[in-house]
């Protein structure tokens, strides 16, 4: 298991945006684990399978961010030129997922 200590430097750079970076660049495994830090501070951490299935959902409702399920964008049949997306996410968690 490896530890991927991300720095983040732009509000719009998430754990769980960076847990699927991860995953899709083959750079993590799903039982890896993941930090995200400001400086020295630690920020949030958990297991890359596990952040790469969440995303922050700010339209919640009530104004109050809050952790949801994460489901990538629909590709446009009729964009020509468009990138299909993959998935980066694993099938099933890890068998030892501490």
């Amino acid at each position: 298991m490896k530890t991927h200590r991300i720095e983040i430097v732009s509000e719009s750079q998430t754990l769980f945006k960076e847990a699927r970076r991860l995953l899709a660049e083959g750079i993590a495994e799903a039982g890896d684990r993941i930090e995200t830090w400001r400086g020295e501070t630690l920020c949030l951490s958990g297991p890359v399978w596990a952040a790469a299935k969440l995303t922050v959902d700010e339209e919640g409702g009530n104004g109050t961010p809050r952790f949801a399920i994460w489901r990538p964008f629909k590709a446009r049949p009729s964009a020509p030129g468009m990138a299909s997306q993959k998935n980066p996410l694993p099938d099933s968690t890890p068998e030892n997922n501490e």
